[in-house]
């Protein structure tokens, strides 16, 4: 089935739309060739073959002959229970500290990871929510348990073995929203890097919740702490508190309040 995201002859995309679009394919191929991209897109194949360099030099993808390949095989990306099942203490004590932040009459996103669901989990008895979310578990839980809350769920393609949506619609639909607060997740924290995801699509829609909200609150365990991984999308001068687990070393606590004075830095235990 073609989507609207990859049809040639609706609309031309951006470059930068373009280049999301091929990454998209590659998350459900491993393989895409530059005179499939060309028809599906409608330009030439000087144009795909650009678009796959820029990728490549990105570290986004592979070239080889006649298209490019997925890195995605190459990159160490847990299985969803498995990390669901991983420091479960941790995240639960995340999620009820987190809480605190939420309000009666809020609308807040929750981003896709077995770290927000606890916070999902203890929103229950809060009136008049609106709760935004790509995450299948969270919206079935809010659905289940929380039928009075105004639910939007950003649909689109899945990610084999893990629990979310992602489109560019979805993405271009967060643009136009305003909330009041943004609860996200990230495989990866440093004072230097700011967070980052292991997938660039996530990357992508976790910076566009971040804009959406009037207040951004990072929920990660100390764990993340120390690890790059594959696509940042935030530094910690565009958030407003981290919730962890446990108190951050004094020295990381220190570095990061340096970034960013007014940050909040709040441990579960």
């Amino acid at each position: 089935m073609t989507t609207a995201i990859e049809k040639a002859g609706e609309r031309k995309l951006f470059p930068e739309e373009r280049r999301a679009a091929i990454l998209g394919i590659l998350s459900r191929q491993p393989k895409v060739m530059v005179n499939d991209l060309a028809s599906k897109f409608g330009v030439s194949t000087f144009t795909v073959r650009a678009d796959l360099d820029e990728l490549e030099n990105e570290g986004k993808l592979r070239r080889c002959h006649g298209g490019a390949m997925s890195v995605a095989k190459t990159m160490k990306v847990e299985d969803y229970q498995k990390r669901r099942s991983h420091a479960s203490d941790a995240k639960s004590a995340i999620g009820a500290a987190a809480v605190q932040f939420v309000e009666a009459g809020d609308s807040i996103i929750i981003d896709t990871g077995t770290t927000t669901l606890e916070l999902a989990k203890h929103l229950v008895g809060i009136s008049d929510l609106t709760i935004v979310t790509n995450d299948f578990e969270v919206a079935a839980f809010i659905e289940a348990k929380m039928p009075e809350a105004d639910l939007l769920f950003l649909g689109g393609w899945v990610r084999s073995g893990y629990r979310y949506a992602y489109s560019l619609e979805s993405l271009r639909s967060v643009e136009h929203l305003h909330v009041d607060k943004a609860f996200l997740s990230a495989n990866g924290m440093t004072v230097e890097d700011g967070f980052t995801s292991e997938s660039y699509e996530q990357a992508q829609l976790k910076s566009a919740y971040a804009h959406a909200a009037s207040e951004t609150i990072m929920l990660i365990d100390t764990g993340k702490y120390g690890k790059v991984t594959f696509s940042g999308f935030i530094d910690f001068d565009q958030v407003d508190a981290v919730v962890t687990e446990e108190t951050l070393e004094p020295a990381v606590a220190e570095a990061i309040q340096k970034k960013h004075p007014g940050i909040e830095l709040i441990s579960a235990r």
